[in-house]
């Protein structure tokens, strides 16, 4: 199935195509997945980039489990250059020192859940320092944000004016406040 959708995204001209990371359960899919994505990664005609959506737990047992799980599909798929990831943050983060272990490998994005906000003594809705941090320090990579909605009904203007006015206008004063 996972061969059918691939080629069909080729055949419509799609540039990146995003999948999931398999579960921790699925050891085995990692190694049928680079089986499969190598089969593309090998093909001089193949011109799409791999990008997999990466949720990162706050536990940092479990997200240092993860980053492995994505470091020997990298391995297995020899660390193409094809082959990057979407950072799914979640409200509670891992330790700086597992996160800056992602930073060090080729990063697309960085997804925010609506949920992840928090509101201010306004009721905006606003990011926590650490994801503050974590998202200015991604941004330095050229890196995207990525807001995505807690549920179909959640209305996200404030948290998209949020970003655009406080994170990005403001990026090059963040960094001269360092």
């Amino acid at each position: 199935m996972l061969t059918q959708e691939i080629d069909f995204a080729i055949h419509l001209g799609i540039e990146k195509i995003v999948l999931d990371l398999p579960d921790l359960q699925d050891c085995q899919n990692v190694d049928n997945l680079a089986r499969i994505l190598n089969r593309y990664l090998e093909d001089v005609h193949v011109v799409q980039k791999f990008i997999f959506k990466i949720s990162i737990p706050g536990n940092d047992e479990e997200a240092e489990q993860v980053f492995s799980r994505f470091l020997r599909l990298k391995h297995l798929c020899n660390h193409n250059t094809s082959i990057s990831s979407i950072l799914d943050l979640q409200p509670d983060l891992p330790s700086e020192e597992i996160l800056m272990r992602f930073w060090g490998e080729s990063t697309f994005a960085i997804q925010v859940s609506s949920q992840t906000f928090i509101l201010n003594n306004k009721d905006y809705p606003v990011l926590s320092k650490p994801h503050q941090a974590v998202i200015k320090q991604f941004m330095k990579t050229q890196c995207s944000v990525i807001l995505r909605p807690h549920s179909m009904t959640d209305h996200v203007e404030d948290h998209l004016l949020y970003l655009t006015q406080y994170l990005f206008c403001n990026h090059d004063k963040l960094d001269r406040e360092e």
